[in-house]
């Protein structure tokens, strides 16, 4: 992301009903259903999916 987001991410936390801010690694912690989304204040952002136990299949 440029330009870095920087301290910004703080005050974007309100926006996302299910996110987390992390004064330490100056990111935020998004997640919406089974994706969860960092992004960082140096702009790298890093996008995750989470295994749903529900939908296993055996």
């Amino acid at each position: 992301m440029f330009p870095p987001p920087g301290g910004i991410l703080k005050l974007l936390k309100p926006l996302f009903p299910r996110s987390n801010y992390s004064d330490g690694k100056n990111s935020l912690i998004i997640q919406k259903g089974e994706i969860i989304t960092t992004i960082y204040g140096s702009g790298k952002i890093s996008i995750r999916m989470i295994k749903n136990e529900n939908n296993r299949q055996y």
